[in-house]
């Protein structure tokens, strides 16, 4: 079973879709289709082991069999076209797991310390300079989101 998914991943044709590489269609489902059955059979002897049976507490099946799919998905949807990431998730039952996330807003800045363009959100408080390996403070007050007054930038504004 895990030399016919092997096989069909070596067969996997490539193609360029307006200047992206992706998957032929009928050759990825068909090494979809061979992968999940060997995946669902070798994830089921795995929780049949009785040395393994703490894992049904640690990590219940069904969460590490979405959790394997989840990143089966997040591995191959990059090769996709929309149309055929969309018959991915379907077949997963991820539809409604998988989103298209909203861009956050960016601007420019320059590292106060090297003058490295950086781009950073808007609302950001702290930046990092890869450049130059420095932490810049770049808002230091905040407003309280609950009475809105006016606050000192924390050391770690993950906890103010």
């Amino acid at each position: 079973m895990e030399e016919d998914y092997t096989i069909l991943q070596a067969q996997l044709v490539y193609k360029s879709n307006n200047g992206k590489i992706v998957l032929e269609s009928t050759s990825f489902f068909n090494f979809f289709d061979s992968y999940l059955t060997y995946f669902k059979a070798s994830f089921r002897d795995f929780y049949d082991v009785p040395e393994n049976a703490i894992m049904h507490e640690l990590l219940p099946e069904e969460l590490q069999y979405k959790m394997n799919l989840s990143i089966f998905a997040q591995a191959w949807l990059a090769y996709l076209t929309e149309a055929e990431g969309k018959k991915l998730l379907d077949k997963l039952n991820f539809t409604n797991e998988y989103v298209d996330l909203n861009e956050p807003d960016l601007t420019s800045t320059n590292c106060p310390n090297c003058k490295t363009e950086l781009k950073v959100i808007s609302e950001v408080y702290k930046i990092y300079c890869e450049n130059c390996c420095t932490t810049q403070i770049l808002k230091t007050n905040y407003n309280c989101v609950s009475c809105g007054a006016l606050n000192p930038t924390p050391d770690n504004v993950a906890k103010p």
